[in-house]
C-alpha cells in the first residue's frame, strides 16, 4: 500500500483502477476503507498521484459510463463519486457491482 492509514482505518476492498477524465485515464489502485476511498496512481502517470475522499464527504455515487476523446464508446465499468464540495471523480474498476455494493455497505453501516 502506498498511502498511510488513519487511526482506526482498515481496508475493506482494493483493486486495479483507472481514474478517468475526458482526456486522460490514469492507472493505479483503488482502495475502499471504513473511512475513505483512496486512489493511488502509478508513478509513471501525469496528474495527481494520490487522491483521498472521506466517505462523509460523498454526496452521491453510482454507475457511470467511461468516455474519453481517445475512446468515445461508453465502457460500462466505471463508478462516479461526487463530493459535497462539488468534486466529481470517475474510476474504472473490475467488478463495478461489487465495488458499489461495498461502498453502500460501508456508508450505510
Amino acid at each position: 500500500m502506498n498511502f498511510k492509514l488513519l487511526d482506526g482505518e482498515k481496508v475493506i476492498t482494493e483493486g486495479k483502477a483507472n481514474r478517468c477524465s475526458l482526456v486522460n485515464a490514469q492507472g493505479g489502485k483503488l482502495y475502499l476503507t471504513n473511512k475513505r476511498i483512496v486512489f493511488v496512481g502509478h508513478g509513471k502517470n501525469i496528474g495527481e498521484g494520490t487522491i483521498a475522499i472521506n466517505l462523509s464527504d460523498i454526496l452521491t455515487y453510482g454507475k457511470a459510463p467511461t468516455l474519453t476523446i481517445f475512446f468515445p464508446i461508453p465502457v460500462p465499468n466505471a463508478i462516479k463519486v461526487v463530493t459535497d464540495g462539488g468534486k466529481k471523480l470517475k474510476f474504472t474498476v473490475a467488478g463495478r457491482k461489487k465495488w458499489l455494493q461495498e461502498i453502500n455497505n460501508v456508508i450505510n453501516d
